[in-house]
Parts: structure tokens; C-alpha cells; sequence
């Protein structure tokens, strides 16, 4: 009977806990993107370090993606392709993945990595406009690239 009396007398507070204050690890995408929408990249990469840690042997590829993303978007490209990595490991065609490589590829001014895996992705999806998109700006970057190098030409010629 007291058991039955502590139970009821503390389920309404264990229930208002829970409810206050969920399990972030269970589901932490929300609140990763949540972060990361506000500008705090910083805390949304520890959240999602830590709960990708946290479950190694199972890794989310969603949360996984997003943390690449945000390694991209601070410009570490070196751990943004480990988290890219790890989720074409596990879902080779990952579109949004691999869109995010040739994005590391283009910004590296590595122009033949990048042309190899935009043919893979127009083979996949090729009306996707993400892809597209990405072939557009790898023929802007190339273009970019191309006056650089021409202006560096004319800048010796002038001296």
C-alpha cells in the first residue's frame, strides 16, 4: 500500500520532468537544426558529437549529415568530409551527402574530384535541382578560377 501511495503521490512530478525536459539524446536532430537556425554552431556541433559518440555502433545519418554541414558551413572541410563520409558509408546515395563533398571539392580548388563526383550525382538524380544547382556552380567556380588565373597572367605581363 505505501508503495502504491509513493507511486501515485510522484508520478504527476516524474511525468512533469519528463515532459519539461526530454531525453535529448533520444531525438536530437530538432534541436540540433534548431541550434544551428539560430546561429550557435558551436553548441549544435557539441550536441551532435555527443550523441553521435554516444551511439557509435549505430550511427544516425541524419544527425551525422547535419554536423558535416555545419563543419562545412565554419569552413573545416577536413571534419565536415568525416562526418560526409561516415553517412555515405552506411547510405552510399545520400544525395544531400555527397552534393555537400563536391561543395568541400569546389571550395578546395579541387576542380577534377569535384567533376568525377558531380557525374555520379547527375547518373542518380539528374532533374534534381540541387543537382543542377551544384553543376552551375561548379561551372561558376571554373569560370572564376579561369579569370584568376588570367589576371595573374596580365598582373606579371604588366611588371
Amino acid at each position: 500500500m505505501r508503495f502504491f501511495l509513493v507511486v501515485s503521490l510522484l508520478y504527476p512530478l516524474i511525468f512533469s520532468v519528463a515532459l519539461a525536459k526530454p531525453n535529448t539524446l533520444a531525438s536530437p536532430l530538432k534541436q540540433i537544426q534548431t541550434l544551428r537556425d539560430s546561429g550557435r554552431l558551436d553548441k549544435a556541433i557539441q550536441i551532435g558529437q555527443h550523441y553521435l559518440n554516444a551511439k557509435p555502433s549505430n550511427l544516425d545519418t541524419d544527425v551525422a549529415l547535419v554536423v558535416g554541414l555545419m563543419f562545412l558551413q565554419k569552413k573545416d572541410y577536413t571534419a565536415a568530409e568525416t562526418y560526409l563520409n561516415q553517412v555515405l558509408k552506411i547510405s552510399p546515395h545520400y544525395l544531400e551527402a555527397e552534393i555537400a563533398l563536391i561543395q568541400i571539392r569546389i571550395a578546395q580548388r579541387r576542380p577534377k574530384e569535384a567533376q568525377k563526383l558531380i557525374q555520379k550525382v547527375v547518373q542518380q538524380a539528374p532533374h534534381d535541382s540541387r543537382v543542377i544547382k551544384i553543376q552551375q556552380d561548379f561551372k561558376l567556380s571554373e569560370i572564376a578560377e579561369k579569370n584568376r588565373h588570367l589576371k595573374q597572367i596580365q598582373s606579371k605581363r604588366s611588371h
